[in-house]
């Protein structure tokens, strides 16, 4: 089973650099075979994820009444719509949707979010979202266990659910 593991976001604004943070704290947790990424727009998503069995993007979420840290999986399997995640140069749905036209389309992708409010200019993210970190770390981690892929030398899955 192929898989890849994407970050998204922008670590000089703030809390929008939980996709890569989350990424940076799985470095070295996932088999060499499974690719991570942080991509700078839409056809870089589209590139990293073609033909893969399965696809996990990392990326802030904000809302209007948000709870800065909570964490929210969704699952799309093949061709179910997938919704925009964030504000920024890489668009998931449409990367999605031309990733289907071109018939390079993940299989199934899963997409963690992390609501957050601080986007200001800046490095650091805030306290909520820095805590979220690991739990959606061991969350992919836990994906790719339940998914068949992988995994390097003797860690183990969490078996943590997230929160």
């Amino acid at each position: 089973m192929r898989a890849t593991v994407i970050g998204i976001g922008n670590e000089f604004r703030r809390d929008d650099g939980v996709g890569p943070a989350v990424v940076r704290a799985l470095s070295g947790r996932l088999a060499a075979e499974i690719p991570v990424c942080i991509p700078a727009d839409t056809v870089d998503l589209v590139t990293a994820w073609s033909g893969t069995d399965i696809a996990i993007v990392v990326d802030l979420l904000q809302c209007a009444r948000p709870r800065p840290g909570r964490v929210r999986r969704v699952a799309t399997d093949g061709f179910a719509g997938a919704g925009e995640v964030g504000g920024h140069r890489v668009d998931v749905a449409a990367a999605l949707a031309l990733s289907r036209v071109l018939g390079t389309a993940p299989r199934r992708l899963v997409t963690f979010t992390v609501e957050g409010t601080d986007v200001r200019s800046g490095v650091g993210l805030s306290t909520p979202v820095w805590r979220a970190v690991p739990r959606v770390a061991a969350a992919v981690e836990a994906e790719l266990v339940s998914g068949s892929v992988p995994r390097p030398g003797p860690s183990r899955p969490t078996g943590r659910r997230v929160r």
